[in-house]
C-alpha cells in the first residue's frame, strides 16, 4: 500500500503520459448506477450513462479508433481509459477521517495501492502547503485537466469524503431537531424524545402497486398510536404479499372501507411533518389510494402536486421526509438499508422511531474513524415501488 499526501491548491501543471486525460470533464456519479460521468470537452456526449461503459469498452473503442489511423479519436479514448481506470480504483477506497479534517496547511494521508502511487504523491506534495486541504481545493485538483488521471481521481475521491461527512452531520442534526435533550420532557428521565410536529406513517398493501390493507401512524414525541389499522381493500391480497405481511383476505373481510378511516389519518396528519422509511413509495400509495377513491388529499402530502412543489430528488412533496435515504446519509452509504421492521405498519413506525433515535443520539454527533467507499459501482435507483428488502 502506499501513501498519498495531497496538498493545496496545485502551483504546477504535470504533463507527461499521465495526463492523458485532459480536455476531460469530470461531472459526477450518474444517479442511477453510481458510476462516474465524463465529458469530453470537444463534444456533448456524456460517457458512463450506458451499462455497458467500461475499461473493456474505452479499450476496444482505441483499438479501433487505431485501426482506422485515427489518432485523434485513439487520444480521446485512451484519455477516457485511464481517467474511467483511475475513478474506478478510487472509487474503492475508504478514506481515514484524518484524511479530511486536516488542519490548514496539513496534508491528508490516502493509502492506495497503485502503480502510480510515488509519482502522484510527488505531484500532489507540490501544492502551496500553508492552504487548507478542503473540499473547495478538492474541486479545483479535479477540475485541473492538465493533471494525471490518477491524481484527479483520488482529489475526487476525497472531495467525495468531504461530501459524505458532510451529509452525515447534517442527518444528525436534522434528526437532532427534532429531539428533546435527554432528561428534557421525557418521563424517565433519560430517554430523548421527538418535538411534536412530527409523525411516522407505514402502509401495508395487497401486492406491490395494490390497494391499503393496513396504515399506521405513530406521534413520534410521545409514541403514541395515532391511529393503527386494517382496512378492507375490496380486491385479494396477493400470496406474495401475505407472506411478507401476513395479513390475509379473512383478516380484512370485516376491516372498515378506506374512506371510514381517512378522516382520522388527516387529523392524525394534519400539520405534521410525515416521516416514513420509504417515504416515496408511501407517498404515492396514499395519493393513489385518494385519488381511486375519490378522497380528499393535500397538497403538501400529494406526489400529484406540481413539479416545482416536489423534490427534485426524492419525487416528494414538502410534508415528507424519506427516513431511509436520511439513514443512508448518515451511514455514508451509496446503499440503502432495510428497516428490518415486523412487516406490519405499526411495528415499522416503531422500528423507524428507534432509528431516527440512534441517529439523534449524542453520541452520533462523534466523528466516524473512516469514511467507507461505496460499497459497489451500481446503487438502486430512486423508486416508486418497495422493495421488501427496503422495508
Amino acid at each position: 500500500m502506499s501513501t498519498f499526501a495531497v496538498a493545496s491548491t496545485p502551483a504546477h501543471r504535470h504533463a507527461d503520459e499521465g495526463s492523458a486525460a485532459t480536455g476531460i470533464s469530470i461531472l459526477g456519479r450518474h444517479a442511477g448506477s453510481g458510476r462516474m460521468l465524463l465529458q469530453l470537452n470537444s463534444e456533448e456526449q456524456t460517457w458512463g450513462a450506458g451499462h455497458d461503459e467500461d475499461e473493456t469498452l474505452y479499450a476496444e473503442l482505441l483499438v479501433r479508433a487505431l485501426e482506422d489511423g485515427d489518432e485523434g479519436a485513439a487520444g480521446r479514448q485512451y484519455g477516457l481509459l485511464r481517467l474511467r481506470e483511475a475513478l474506478e480504483r478510487t472509487s474503492h477506497l475508504d478514506v481515514h477521517t484524518k484524511d479530511v479534517l486536516c488542519a490548514a496547511g496539513e496534508p491528508p494521508r490516502l493509502t492506495l495501492d497503485h502503480p502510480a502511487a510515488e509519482a502522484t504523491h510527488e505531484i500532489l506534495r507540490r501544492g502551496a502547503p500553508d492552504c487548507a486541504c478542503n473540499e473547495s481545493y478538492y474541486t479545483r485538483v479535479v477540475d485541473d485537466e492538465a493533471l494525471p488521471a490518477i491524481v484527479r481521481a483520488i482529489a475526487w475521491r476525497l472531495r467525495e469524503a468531504h461530501q459524505q461527512l458532510a451529509a452525515r452531520m447534517q442527518a444528525h442534526h436534522w434528526a437532532r431537531s427534532l429531539i428533546q435533550p435527554a432528561g428534557g420532557d421525557s418521563k424517565d428521565g433519560g430517554t430523548p424524545m421527538v418535538r411534536r410536529g412530527a409523525v411516522l406513517l407505514d402502509t401495508e398493501t395487497t401486492d406491490l402497486h395494490g390497494a391499503l390493507v393496513e396504515l399506521a401512524v405513530l406521534d413520534a414525541a410521545t409514541g403514541k398510536v395515532l391511529l393503527n389499522t386494517l382496512v378492507n381493500p375490496h380486491s385479494p391480497i396477493a400470496a406474495a404479499a401475505q407472506v411478507v405481511h401476513g395479513i390475509s383476505d379473512a383478516d380484512v373481510a370485516g376491516a372498515p372501507d378506506l374512506a371510514e378511516v381517512w378522516p382520522q389519518l388527516l387529523t392524525a396528519l394534519a400539520g405534521r411533518q410525515v416521516l416514513a422509511w420509504n417515504a416515496t413509495y408511501d407517498a404515492q400509495v396514499l395519493t393513489q389510494a385518494a385519488t381511486d377513491a375519490g378522497l380528499p388529499w393535500p397538497s403538501e402530502l400529494s406526489t400529484d402536486a406540481p413539479r416545482g412543489h416536489l423534490d427534485p430528488v426524492t419525487g416528494l412533496p414538502p410534508a415528507w421526509r424519506c427516513l431511509m435515504r436520511t439513514d443512508a446519509a448518515f451511514r455514508m452509504s451509496q446503499r440503502w438499508h432495510a428497516l428490518r421492521g415486523t412487516h406490519r405498519a405499526i411495528g415499522d413506525c416503531r422500528a423507524a422511531l428507534q432509528r431516527l433515535r440512534v441517529l439523534a443520539a449524542p453520541g452520533a454527533s462523534r466523528t466516524p474513524h473512516r469514511v467507507p467507499a461505496p460499497l459497489s459501482t451500481r446503487r438502486p435507483k430512486p423508486t416508486t415501488t418497495t422493495p421488501e428488502s427496503q422495508r
